[in-house]
């Protein structure tokens, strides 16, 4: 603590809790955007890379195709084999720099941007896909988890092989950063591979109900789970170990409270932010997990979400057979500091996610639990309470802020 406060001067000598600072017009809150079905439920949602009008959405009733911003959509069925029963059910979507994959009964792909569909070497509906993953960096790599195992093409889904296991797949994904090593999640557990799927081991029993998996793209030992109705798991040691990462903050302004038997539909890594899409709705931690915030107005359940690649901090969600976005206000210098101040000085600042609130020109937090303060004033930082004498000045926000940013905040 002594190099935290070691520094500077002047906050706030009133102890009355402030009111809070109103979310800017636009941010915190759901906005109903155009959808792509009637009534079909939405299963994949993304955006072309490098293309950020380009929509998909993987549908009940095929795909859908936008080519503004999602302002409008276009059914594109051409090509797709139906089901037996005449309906165009599609599960998954993988997206590479020139070709488009989608998993219904038979794997197809598109090389037009999805104008129109071919079949590919998978010509059969046992063993049928069900979860897709492309290598990063060759566009011609396919992974496909089935409900027999998972198989591989090397060739753009022209031939497949068959790498492993003989039960449903339920999750599937390449490490972006070491496209070596793939997770596979089946009931049993998740398995992974260090050498693109040649061989295989079993790194978790305890996870059997996995149905998403990401890793954290700027660092390859960092893998989240969702689960269906256990919440969220994280490893930092590449897959050998897990830890549940289930608290929700602020405390009381997220239901549920805690995230324990929630079901993780989406997970989403960027720059150090994680996104939980969930039956309950959507969550956002900005520390690897320790602690979640929940979208607000809400809880609006997340069954497909992706983020908008025109808007900052905005996420577009499907719930049902609706699209919405979010856009979070993004964290400030000072929250950044505050955060982490929380999470190093717990003693002082709990419990960990009071507001952030405004008077006469000061950022502040107060924690009810210590009864201190931390706040900003002109690019100074400054903490008050009875443990630290009255007033006391720490440091500038240049000084605090690298701190919090090697920190993750």
């Amino acid at each position: 603590m002594r190099k935290f406060l070691s520094g500077l001067a002047a906050l706030m000598a009133t102890t009355a809790l402030m009111a809070p600072v109103p979310a800017r017009a636009g941010t915190n809150a759901w906005t109903a955007l155009p959808s792509p079905t009637g009534s079909a439920l939405i299963n994949v949602i993304s955006a072309q890379p490098g293309i950020a009008l380009t929509r998909y959405a993987a549908t009940q009733s095929g795909m859908y195709i936008s080519r503004n911003g999602g302002q409008s959509w276009q059914l594109s069925n051409s090509g797709i084999v139906p089901t037996p029963a005449g309906y165009y059910i599609v599960n998954d979507l993988a997206i590479t720099s020139t070709s488009l994959y989608i998993a219904p009964n038979f794997l197809q792909k598109s090389s037009d941007g999805g104008n129109s569909w071919v079949t590919t070497g998978w010509v059969t509906e046992n063993p049928q896909a069900l979860v897709l993953a492309v290598h990063p960096g060759n566009p011609n790599t396919v992974y496909a988890g089935s409900n027999q195992g998972v198989y591989k093409s090397s060739d753009g889904a022209v031939t497949w092989k068959y790498l492993a296991g003989n039960s449903p797949v339920y999750a599937l994904t390449v490490d972006p950063g070491n496209p070596a090593v793939i997770f596979r999640a089946v009931a049993s557990g998740i398995y992974r591979s260090t050498d693109a799927g040649l061989s295989w081991s079993q790194v978790s029993t305890q996870l059997t109900s996995v149905r998403t998996l990401v890793v954290d793209p700027g660092h390859s030992m960092t893998v989240y789970a969702g689960t269906n109705g256990s919440g969220v798991y994280k490893s930092i040691d590449g897959g050998s170990s897990w830890q549940p990462i289930n608290r929700c903050l602020p405390a009381g302004q997220c239901a549920p409270l805690t995230l324990d038997r929630t079901w993780i539909k989406n997970i989403i890594v960027d720059a150090g932010t994680v996104y939980l899409g969930a039956t309950e709705g959507l969550f956002k931690s900005v520390d690897g997990g320790a602690s979640w915030t929940q979208a607000n107005n809400g809880p609006i359940g997340v069954s497909a979400m992706m983020l908008d690649p025109l808007n900052a901090n905005t996420v577009i969600a499907a719930y049902g057979n609706q699209l919405y976005s979010y856009t979070f206000s993004a964290a400030s210098d000072a929250d950044r500091i505050f955060n982490w101040a929380e999470a190093s000085y717990p003693q002082y600042f709990a419990p960990a996610g009071a507001p952030t609130q405004l008077i006469s020109g000061y950022q502040a937090r107060y924690y009810s639990a210590t009864q201190n303060y931390v706040g900003t004033l002109d690019g100074q930082v400054y903490v008050h309470g009875a443990v630290f004498g009255g007033l006391l000045y720490v440091g500038t926000t240049a000084q605090l802020l690298p701190l919090a940013l090697a920190a993750g905040y």
